[in-house]
C-alpha cells in the first residue's frame, strides 16, 4: 500500500511570445502553479518516521547543551563560573569525585533535581552518565554563616548542575544561580 503526499509550489516563469501583428517579441514573467506528488511505501514511511525521531533526539541534545553552556574544562573556568554567580572560592584546588547519575531517581535525587530545575538545570537528561563533581570551599552566601561549599557537577567539560551548601548538619542547600535570584 502506498500513500501519496501532495505538495504545491509556485514558480516564477519567463514567457516569450512572438507578436505577428506588430512584428516584435513579447516577453513577460508570470507565476505557474505546480503540483507535486510524492509516493510513500510502508518502508518509506517507517524510514521517514525514524528520521523524524532521530532529529527529535538531536534537538533534545542541542537543547540540553544550550541550557548548560558554561565551559568547565579547566580549573580557571570553574572558578570563573563560581565568581560569575556571586561567590568567592577560598581554595583554588577542588576536591573531585566521579559518580554515576542513577538510571532511576528515588526521593533524594527527585528532590535534588527539583533544586536543579530552579536553576534551569536538569539531571534527568544525564541518567546513567558518569559525571565529575568538583567541590570548592567558598565564602558563605549573604544571610548565612559557617563553612560552605560549591559543588559543580560536570559532564563532557560542561556544568550540568550543582549546588551551594553548608557543610554543617542540618545546614542549607541552594541552587547554582546568582545570589539574590
Amino acid at each position: 500500500m502506498a500513500l501519496q503526499a501532495r505538495a504545491a509550489e509556485y514558480r516564477l516563469t519567463r514567457f516569450v511570445f512572438w507578436n505577428n501583428k506588430f512584428d516584435h517579441l513579447i516577453e513577460f514573467y508570470g507565476v505557474i502553479f505546480v503540483k507535486t506528488y510524492i509516493t510513500f511505501t510502508k518502508k518509506g514511511l517507517f524510514l521517514l518516521f525514524a528520521l523524524i525521531v532521530c532529529v527529535g533526539f538531536v534537538c533534545c541534545e542541542i537543547a540540553a547543551v544550550s541550557n548548560t553552556d558554561t565551559n568547565a574544562k579547566t580549573n580557571a573556568d570553574r572558578l570563573a563560573f563560581i565568581k560569575s554567580i556571586g561567590y568567592t572560592a577560598t581554595n583554588s584546588e577542588p576536591k573531585t569525585k566521579t559518580v554515576v547519575i542513577p538510571e532511576v531517581f528515588y526521593d533524594v535525587y527527585k528532590n535534588y533535581n527539583i533544586l536543579q530545575n530552579s536553576a534551569k538545570y536538569d539531571l534527568s537528561t544525564y541518567k546513567g552518565s558518569e559525571v565529575t563533581i568538583y567541590t570548592y570551599n567558598i565564602n558563605p552566601p549573604k544571610n548565612y554563616s559557617g563553612e560552605c561549599v560549591a559543588n559543580l557537577i560536570v559532564y563532557n567539560d560542561r556544568i550540568i548542575g550543582g549546588d551551594i551548601s553548608s557543610t554543617a548538619l542540618g545546614g542549607f542547600m541552594l541552587p547554582l544561580k546568582k545570589q539574590g535570584e
